[in-house]
């Protein structure tokens, strides 16, 4: 499956309409022994969709990554009955079920931001593997506000963690580096 970027829309109930609908097609009456999840190319937008996309991929209900402040404070990532949350802030309904089988990441220079959160989402699990180049860096959670001009400021205010508690926020390196990774993943399932 190759997650494009999810456009970010400031009407969450359009988000959510957009989200479900995108998500409601992902995974659908699809059944396979071995899954590949291509993020190259996807240069961010909105992890929320692109989450519940792959949650049947996440193997169950818990913590799937997080924000994580300069102080050490937590926002996770969590999914809960196919329901993916940011901390207590429920986000979008997941595909249905768990889907089981090994999974290969695929990432390249141009993977960025909610692309890097995403495949923060599988590290840490079982039976995964990431294969290609390593991100463009850019593995953090930005806040924005409105200028009186009309200008938007973005500022990054936290960083990814993993499940495992591993901290990002740079560039995320493959377990395979590939110069033509989804070759190298077929070969190697």
């Amino acid at each position: 499956m190759s997650i494009a970027q999810f456009p970010e829309d400031s009407h969450s109930a359009r988000r959510s309409q957009v989200g479900s609908a995108f998500v409601g097609g992902a995974l659908a009456g699809v059944e396979a022994e071995r899954w590949i999840v291509d993020l190259r190319g996807n240069g961010g937008g909105s992890m929320w969709p692109m989450l519940a996309a792959v949650a049947p991929l996440l193997r169950g209900d818990g913590e799937i990554g997080a924000f994580v402040d300069r102080d050490g404070g937590r926002i996770p990532w969590t999914v809960t009955k196919g329901v993916v949350a940011g901390g207590r802030s429920p986000q979008l309904l997941g595909g249905a079920g768990r889907r089981e089988g090994p999974v290969s990441v695929l990432t390249d220079g141009h993977t960025a931001s909610s692309g890097e959160a995403v495949a923060v989402a599988f590290r840490g699990l079982p039976d995964v593997r990431s294969y290609g180049a390593a991100t463009l860096g850019l593995s953090t959670g930005i806040e924005t506000a409105q200028l009186p001009d009309g200008l938007v400021l973005s500022v990054a205010t936290s960083r990814f963690a993993d499940r495992t508690g591993e901290v990002y926020g740079g560039p995320l390196t493959p377990d395979v580096p590939s110069e033509d990774p989804l070759s190298m993943a077929l070969w190697d399932l």
